[in-house]
């Protein structure tokens, strides 16, 4: 019992760090690795020091971090917040990433399925709170199929190009991308429940005790989802559908991969097959898409409910390319970052694209620095797919990773909800350990 209220209180704390209560949820982040560290869950393994990416990784976020917001503090980018919120940040990335990497999922209940608990909790704070703001902006008149199925709960919102909500902690206007990178880890679950739900029922290998965990994981994913699709469609986010659309796409095609390379006996042709059928089932998704009429499938959508039709109606214009070719145009002329650059960026004043928006805002270094830090993931993240986790948690996985890839591609990140990123750093931190710790036990 005294394990799983340690759990519980481990997994609410998470959640209250990304939940942006002002001032409050600061102060959690700042005491995060003292109070798991009480819990006993906090624990250093000489394993990361034998592991070649472990330090080169730990290294390039602490570097990014400090020339980031050294160069933020030295152009005053935040005017009279400019010193709070740097050291702040400073100081709150680095939190998230290294408790990911010390925290000692074998010593947490429920693993491994612990893994995607712990990080389910993480995120949905955010969620929670974009769902509070919608509800606090629509003064709470509304049901969850008013959302869904009507397109008027919605008009206000969808006709105004920024689609500015209240904030729940505050009276100030947030704009719709500030949710969208919550709601698109939310609705990006669909493909795992579906195909969870289908291994509980067809499954008869898995032990009850497995089942019992996979249904307690299936129930969270489905209270994330059915949460974060109303606001999709309430706001017409295109970002998160296209998330929702491509992790389905993915879960399936990982799926049938697992499969195929069990009936081969061939534990090495997953990887090859899941990218090979990801990219014809998307292939095919997008030629089926096109031969419809385009204008008679927006009417017929918006005649019956409001899903997908700003994403229909507009497919993938959108001014982020023009803003991404100016940012690399000007990338020689500003190296030092300040938002110098001219044009589009200054009149936006984001980039939409993680990297570019470091390049805009700090310079060519820190950008290249948070690259390099992400580029170091994708070895790791393979070698965690080699070991074959369970499918619950593999398909957990593809879902985070296809949503965090689509926000760092098309969203300003860092600069709309820094405790997003930490999030993403802890995640990155977590998925090393494991899988250096599962290397461990496997020899």
């Amino acid at each position: 019992m005294i394990k799983k209220l340690k759990f519980i209180g481990l997994c609410l704390i998470l959640f209250c760090s990304t939940f942006g209560i002002p001032i409050v949820s600061w102060i959690i982040v700042l005491i995060i690795p003292f109070f798991l560290k009480a819990l006993g869950y906090l624990q250093f393994s000489r394993h990361l020091l034998k592991n070649r990416y472990c330090f080169p990784t730990s290294l390039l976020l602490v570097l990014f971090v400090l020339s980031n917001y050294s160069t933020i503090y030295f152009y005053n980018i935040y005017g009279d917040r400019t010193l709070i919120n740097s050291l702040f940040q400073t100081l709150m990335i680095p939190i998230f990433f290294f408790t990911g990497v010390f925290l000692n999922y074998r010593k947490v209940p429920f693993y491994p399925y612990n893994v995607v608990i712990v990080n389910l909790f993480l995120f949905s704070g955010g969620i929670i709170w974009s769902f509070l703001s919608l509800g606090k902006y629509l003064s709470w008149r509304f049901s969850l199929a008013d959302l869904i199925l009507s397109s008027s709960v919605s008009s206000d919102i969808y006709n105004n190009e920024a689609r500015h909500i209240l904030s729940f902690w505050s009276d100030s206007f947030v704009g719709a991308i500030q949710v969208d990178i919550f709601t698109g880890f939310g609705v990006s679950l669909l493909g795992a429940i579906l195909l969870e739900v289908i291994e509980l029922v067809y499954s008869k290998s898995s032990s009850l005790k497995n089942k019992g965990r996979n249904i307690i994981l299936v129930f969270l994913e489905i209270i994330i989802f059915s949460i974060s699709f109303p606001i999709m469609v309430v706001l017409g986010s295109r970002t998160p559908f296209m998330t929702m659309i491509i992790s389905f796409f993915c879960c399936i095609a990982y799926a049938l991969a697992r499969l195929t390379s069990i009936l081969f006996y061939n534990k090495k042709t997953t990887t090859v097959l899941f990218g090979i059928i990801s990219v014809t089932s998307l292939l095919i998704f997008l030629l089926i898409l096109a031969s419809f009429d385009r204008m008679n499938l927006i009417n017929t959508i918006s005649n019956n409910s409001h899903i997908g039709v700003r994403s229909f109606e507009k497919g993938l214009d959108t001014e982020r390319y023009i803003l991404w070719l100016s940012a690399i145009d000007q990338m020689f002329d500003h190296p030092w970052g300040g938002k110098e650059m001219v044009g589009l960026i200054q009149q936006i004043d984001y980039v939409h694209n993680i990297w570019l928006d470091q390049l805009y805002l700090s310079g060519i270094i820190p950008m290249m620095l948070l690259l390099a830090f992400h580029i170091l993931q994708i070895p790791i993240i393979l070698d965690f797919f080699s070991l074959r986790p369970p499918l619950s948690l593999a398909l957990f996985y593809i879902c985070v990773l296809v949503s965090l890839s689509v926000n760092f591609i098309f969203q300003p990140v860092i600069q709309l909800n820094y405790f997003y990123f930490g999030a993403s750093c802890f995640l990155f931190g977590s998925t090393m350990r494991l899988t250096i710790d599962s290397r461990v036990t496997s020899h």
